[in-house]
């Protein structure tokens, strides 16, 4: 059974949307886990009870530890 071109168009187009979605709503919970949990003691810029985010990536990498930043 071959699907038309229109068809596979239409289940591509629509695929791609819900993850489209889907991922705009993992990064608003993520968002939301951060604001709850983590930026009372790690402000982006400045050092406060834990140690600021800037240049974590860069430090992480350095290291070969990017799977624990994850």
């Amino acid at each position: 059974m071959s699907l038309s071109f229109k068809t596979y168009l239409t289940y591509l187009l629509l695929s791609v949307s819900t993850l489209f979605i889907s991922g705009i709503y993992h990064s608003q919970e993520g968002v939301k886990l951060f604001k709850t949990n983590c930026s009372s003691c790690h402000h982006p810029i400045k050092n406060v009870t834990g140690p600021k985010l800037q240049g974590v990536k860069e430090k992480w990498n350095k290291e070969n530890e990017k799977d624990l930043l994850y």
